[in-house]
This record gives C-alpha cells, structure tokens and sequence, in this order.
C-alpha cells in the first residue's frame, strides 16, 4: 500500500495509527501488506513513522505521479514479495475493514481474473453516506463520475452500484493495481498533478471492478480549486486527449483550451487564464518538455508566477481580456498546424517517459 504525501503530516499519522492497531496488530493480516508512506515534503520522522510493516521514504517533490510512482518503483525492486500495489491519497479517511476486504478479494481471485484492478469509490466527508464516484470515464472535455451523488442509503443505490458499467480507471484515493499490468505497460506519466491517475487507468486498466464496501471518505474537490492548477489541467488533459482520443480530438482540444481561459475572464479574474496559456504552450513542446523538464522545479515556478499575477495590479481586465483573445487565436492556429504531428510523436514515445530509467533520474533515487 503506497501512501503519496506532502506536509500533510496529521492526516498520515491519523491513519497509521488506525491501522497499526487494526490490521497491523494482527498477525495473520499483517503477512499480507506493507505500507509505504511516500513523504515528498521531508516532514514526516522515521523514528514516528515506521514500525513493522511500515516505512518511510523521504522523496524529491514530483508531484502525485512522482509520489506514487516512487512507491511503484520500491514494490518493482522486490516485486518476488507483492502481488498488487494499493495508492491511496494522504487525506483520506479510511477504514482499515476497507483493506480487509481488499486482502481476502484477492486471496480468492481466479487465475483468470489476475490482471483485475480493483478500485475504491469515493464518499464525500462533509455527507458522509453520499457518493463521489464509483469509478471514472474521461470524454475527451470532462470526466464521467460513476453513479455520482447518490445516496448509500438506499438499496436502489446499492443495486446500482452493481450494475455499474465498466469504467475506464479508478482514481487514485483507492486504487489497487496487479503488478503484472505495471510490468507490462510501464509506469505513470510525469504529470505532477491532475489526470495522471485517468491517464495511467486508461494505459494499463484491462478489467476494473468497484464494489460495495470498498471505498474512503475524501473531502469534495469543489473546495480544493486553485486558478494557477489550470496549468495542470490544461496540460494534462491535452496530452491524455492526444493519446487516445481519435474522435474530433483537435475540436475536443480546442474547446478545452477556450474552457479553462473563459473561465477566469467570464468570473472577473482574466489574468489568472496566463495559466491555461502556459499549459498548452508546454503541451506543444511534446515529448521533449517531459524529457527535460525537472518537476519539482517547474512547479515552483508556477507557483512564483501565481504570486506575480495575483500582485500585479498594474491593468485593466480589459487589457486581459484583449491579451486573452490574442493568446487563444495563436495557440488556436498552433493546435490545427500541428495536432496531427503531436498525435503520432505522443503516440510513438511515450515510452520514454514512462520508463523506470526516466523516472530514477527524475526522482534522484538510486536504481
């Protein structure tokens, strides 16, 4: 079990502590797991940490995906020992029943059925018997939240459940994935933040189940937003489109782009679309921006250039919105030159960014 934190030292500790004098404390259980706390800010104490079964691995700050990935790598080095590497996300609130279930689901899976990934739903911790989402679908503008909003309280809701059509991935607040399915598709895009679990669910996900039962409570994501985090999205989601989407891709593209910077000019903060501009110009650099980039510092970059935005008072929103529409119509003249190209060129290398190599070189871990 992966646990991908930064500075959120109360929210680990809290659940360690649950496990450790749950599963943990037995002792046919705690033959069946071992977690890993992924610890990208350096905050977190070996010496409050780690115990049987538990360790702690201090992490250059690569986002998420680097996190979890750094995780994947320590499970790849004694893969002999693991069957399946479980993410989970530092914030969540779980119930370790929750992990019991998911060791005596795979203590009974068929041969057959060895390249399932098993997902957890999403409850929202501020209503705690409605659902976020059973599972995911990416439609190339926005994501398709399994059976979302509903109320667990009803059979109905229980039974729709069931009947859930086949999603594409499973976020990574629970996610349980099959070792074998790593080996054979390579590790996670270094997307930093947002879409890196959609993307790898839809690279490596054969058969995904969600089921009753299994599932964490997470805080909802309308409280999280932040305007400079469209640089991620913007990014991001014009890549995974590139990968696998076929239909209308530069017109789904098109769209998302005008989306993200219509955002902020339409709620009176035009200047925060600099973000969604400097997402997509990144984007079109293709597969050599990954291959260059240096994670950690590209976010604190991002993050200085959310402080200058936010200080600088010196325009009108009508100068923003004037530089806005000329920043869309030449990003817009970018996409149809060269959406065609940036296809085949994602398409054809992807592997050099998905790499164990790439990724120990990112992360400066010793292979």
């Amino acid at each position: 079990a992966v646990i991908c934190t930064y500075k959120r030292e109360a929210y680990v500790k809290r659940n360690l502590n649950h496990l450790s004098a749950t599963i943990l404390a037995d002792e046919e259980l705690q033959q069946h797991i071992e977690i890993m706390v992924i610890d990208n800010g350096k905050t977190l104490q070996k010496d409050e940490i780690e115990q049987t079964n538990i360790k702690l691995y201090p992490n250059k700050n690569c986002g998420g995906s680097g996190g979890f990935t750094r995780g994947i790598i320590e499970a790849l080095n004694r893969k002999d020992e693991f069957s399946h590497v479980l993410l989970m996300d530092d914030d969540i609130l779980l119930e370790s029943n929750v992990l019991v279930k998911t060791i005596r689901f795979l203590q009974i899976l068929r041969e057959e059925h060895t390249d399932l990934t098993l997902g957890g739903s999403m409850l929202r911790l501020d209503d705690m018997t409605v659902q976020h989402e059973a599972g995911g679908r990416w439609t190339g503008i926005r994501i398709q939240h399994g059976n979302h909003n509903i109320a667990l309280t009803e059979v109905s809701s229980l039974l729709q459940n069931e009947a859930l059509v086949s999603p594409q991935y499973n976020a990574w607040w629970y996610c349980c994935i099959p070792m074998r399915l790593i080996d054979e598709n390579g590790l996670p895009l270094p997307f930093f933040i947002k879409v890196d679990d959609i993307e790898y669910g839809m690279r490596i996900t054969k058969k995904l189940l969600v089921m009753n039962g299994i599932g964490i409570w997470h805080e909802p994501f309308e409280n999280k937003r932040a305007p400079q985090l469209d640089y991620y999205d913007v990014r991001n989601k014009l890549t995974v489109n590139t990968l696998y989407t076929d239909n209308c891709l530069l017109t789904k593209n098109l769209f998302l782009l005008m989306r993200y910077m219509g955002k902020n000019m339409l709620k009176g903060s035009p200047q925060m679309a600099k973000f969604a501009v400097m997402g997509c110009k990144d984007y079109l650099k293709g597969i050599a921006y990954f291959e260059n980039v240096d994670l950690e510092q590209r976010h604190k970059q991002i993050g200085e250039q959310y402080k200058a935005v936010s200080d600088n008072k010196s325009h009108s929103n009508i100068y923003y919105w004037a530089a806005d529409i000329v920043a869309y119509v030449q990003l817009a003249i970018q996409l149809i030159l060269r959406t065609s190209t940036l296809k085949k060129q994602y398409r054809n290398e992807i592997e050099k960014i998905t790499g164990k190599e790439y990724w120990i070189n990112q992360l400066e871990i010793e292979a």
